[in-house]
């Protein structure tokens, strides 16, 4: 394989990383926006502290997402969880 296209191919891929890393920390927001706009109205209701609990799962994992850049990273993260 030549150089350009070894350049090539690095760039397609860390173009790819940035656009997953771009989405995971839109999922953090979306899911901490759940979690706060929710929570109120599910509190009241049966079974409501176990759908908060599902949210706030919901946060740290789309958080463990957000910042972990490397698989190994990632798998430490999620098994620490």
């Amino acid at each position: 394989m030549s150089e350009t296209a070894q350049a090539k191919e690095s760039v397609k891929a860390t173009r790819h990383r940035l656009r997953l890393r771009r989405f995971s920390m839109l999922q953090l927001l979306i899911a901490l926006a759940l979690l706060f706009f929710f929570a109120p109205f599910v509190e009241a209701i049966k079974g409501g502290a176990l759908i908060v609990s599902v949210l706030l799962s919901l946060v740290l994992l789309s958080g463990v997402f957000a910042v972990a850049s490397r698989r190994r990273t990632l798998t430490v993260a999620l098994l620490l969880r």
